[in-house]
């Protein structure tokens, strides 16, 4: 048996629910838990209670409480993506784990993970922000940014319950107790750079999933092309079945912008039916009753300033 889970508090389970329906849709065999860093008996709405809930109770409470004096929301929907992974291991016994951010949309079976964990002999599975060179004029640039955000993206992992699996969620765990920060003087960013190491410390348990209809998202457009196809379905670059979609950065109350600042849906027209499909869910799940427009306030007009500033420079350059 094979589980999979994401990690939210009570504020985020309106996101935690769409990717629910969807992935439970498309692997209707694989049990799909929502772990809650907050109080289950603190929801609602009953619509949500009709959820596989894990809540922070499950945890190590001194664990839990040292973290929590620490880290705020976003540190702690990082860190303790191992701590309940192991914890779902510890009382379900699964043959292996997957994880998923919320902020996904599911689109196909997922496949890969018991192929790999069957016939490849590894132990975790990982995919990388990017797979090909980018060869144009913000080469250099791209990869500076990549370098920070790390090689491998976090919002996705699977572990296979064995002892190398179960070695890299202690060792992720002991990295995330007390650093899952934003650090950027020491590389550090949140759960994900921490990632960089298994390469080494991992080597012969990793596996890397290059199929490109993996973690689909904004960092990776320029390699994948997103068609729909006559059968209904989406693929990448006209080969691959688009699995999973990942929303990073969305802002449900600027749906124009598709990354939070810049990448607009006027230039990425092929992707408006998967992100208007995502709102509307969003919206069907009670999101505008958990999470509200955030009011922009004196501190944010600085930044406000440098992504206008980016992004017009951006298009600026695209033409010259």
């Amino acid at each position: 048996m094979t589980l999979a889970y994401t990690l939210v508090n009570i504020a985020y389970l309106p996101v935690a629910k769409t990717l629910a329906d969807s992935f439970s849709r498309h692997n209707p065999d694989i049990p799909f838990y929502i772990c809650l860093f907050d109080d289950q008996e603190d929801i609602k709405d009953e619509v949500f209670l009709n959820y596989n809930i894990y809540d922070k109770n499950k945890l190590d409470s001194d664990a839990y409480e040292s973290m929590r004096s620490r880290y705020n929301n976003l540190g702690m929907a990082c860190a303790l993506k191992p701590f309940f992974g192991e914890q779902l291991i510890k009382e379900f016994s699964p043959d292996s784990i997957i994880y998923i951010d919320a902020d996904v949309m599911v689109f196909d079976k997922f496949d890969m993970v018991a192929d790999v964990f069957q016939n490849q002999g590894k132990s975790v599975i990982l995919t990388a922000h990017n797979y090909k060179i980018v060869k144009n004029d913000k080469e250099v640039v791209f990869n500076i940014y990549s370098r920070k955000s790390g090689i491998y993206n976090a919002g996705f992992f699977a572990v296979k319950n064995d002892a190398s699996g179960l070695e890299f969620l202690e060792w992720w765990k002991r990295m995330l107790f007390t650093a899952c920060v934003k650090d950027d003087k020491n590389g550090v960013l949140y759960d994900q750079t921490w990632l960089d190491l298994v390469t080494v410390y991992f080597k012969d348990e990793l596996f890397i999933l290059d199929h490109l209809g993996y973690n689909v998202a904004f960092w990776n457009w320029q390699e994948r092309n997103i068609t729909r196809e006559n059968d209904g379905k989406y693929y990448i670059n006209q080969t691959f079945p688009l699995v999973f979609f990942h929303f990073a950065r969305y802002n449900y109350y600027q749906p124009e912008l598709l990354d939070g600042y810049s990448k607009r849906i006027g230039d990425y027209l092929s992707l408006k039916g998967i992100f208007d499909g995502y709102r509307s869910h969003l919206k069907s799940n009670l999101f505008e009753n958990y999470i509200t427009p955030r009011k922009t306030t004196v501190k944010d007009i600085p930044q406000k300033i440098k992504q206008r500033l980016k992004f017009y420079l951006e298009n600026l350059a695209d033409k010259l």
